[in-house]
């Protein structure tokens, strides 16, 4: 629908310091150190960088991004010496007179590679599997935008499921944080042949994820609450209680089982007993 499109242009702004008239957003009157985040240094460069910066394998289409050609600071750019045509640093002119920086981070890298600075704009793209990275992220900004406080956004369909970053957006939504939920009916340039092309090769249960941001059932946590809050000292399951034994069969999806204990006093259901594992042989 767009998702990566629209944040790449925002960013933009953030980093020109121009903004459309009709944008009633967030302005940044100063230059801005701002982080973009991919899953890898690949997914950065063919996607992040291509909607920021244009094509940077193609020297002629370098450039034709999001951001002006002639707001890039050419002399500043620092490219990767591991991954061809990546861009991990440059700087960009400010409207206000100064430069705004720019960094490109993989955080299939861990979260290890944003700690220590202060940054005024992260956006993350695609869900991190690490659900540290976000709040990592957020502490990045808790002193920017000249001490009043930074921003980040994230662009990713719910594609892990209920994780606990999707939990709390849907469910326990903290102050300051907003949530924009963009469904195929928000994207004029997708026809109904075309949407009902694509629903017919996803997979059923998918098709809610993809064309909703409904996140995908079967994966990911069930309840948006600490695991301390729900947990207690082991013991022994009185003879009364009742005992409740389930499983799901898969091989390289994880088979799963699980054991309840269920007292009928008080209607309170333990997780007594769970195994995890796949592509595991009955000898193994």
């Amino acid at each position: 629908v767009g998702k990566t499109f629209s944040a790449a242009r925002e960013f933009a702004y953030h980093a020109t310091g121009i903004y459309p008239e009709w944008w009633d957003g967030l302005r940044f009157k100063q230059a801005t150190r701002m982080w973009a985040l991919g899953v890898t240094s690949e997914q950065i460069r063919d996607v992040i960088q291509k909607e920021l910066l244009g094509d940077v394998l193609d020297g002629d289409m370098f450039g034709c991004g999001s951001i002006p050609l002639d707001k890039i600071d050419m002399e500043s750019i620092v490219r990767s010496p591991q991954t061809r045509g990546l861009v991990k640093d440059l700087k960009v002119k400010h409207a206000s007179g100064g430069y705004s920086s720019i960094s490109f981070k993989a955080y299939s890298q861990g979260q290890h590679v944003l700690m220590g600075a202060s940054v005024d704009f992260i956006w993350i793209d695609e869900e991190p599997e690490d659900q540290e990275i976000y709040p990592q992220c957020v502490t990045r900004t808790a002193t920017g935008n000249a001490g009043q406080g930074g921003t980040v956004v994230l662009t990713f369909t719910p594609e892990n499921g209920m994780t606990p970053i999707v939990c709390q957006f849907l469910e326990d939504l903290a102050g300051g944080q907003y949530l924009q939920n963009v469904t195929w009916d928000d994207a004029p340039h997708l026809s109904e042949d075309v949407k009902e092309q694509i629903l017919s090769a996803i997979p059923e249960y998918q098709r809610k994820m993809r064309s909703q941001g409904i996140p995908v059932l079967g994966s990911g946590v069930i309840f948006p609450v600490a695991d301390e809050t729900i947990t207690c000292e082991p013991f022994q399951c009185p003879d009364h209680w009742l005992v409740l034994n389930g499983c799901d069969f898969g091989w390289d999806h994880p088979q799963a089982h699980v054991q309840l204990w269920i007292d009928p006093d008080t209607h309170i259901v333990y997780v007594a007993h769970g195994w995890r594992a796949k592509e595991r042989d009955s000898d193994q």
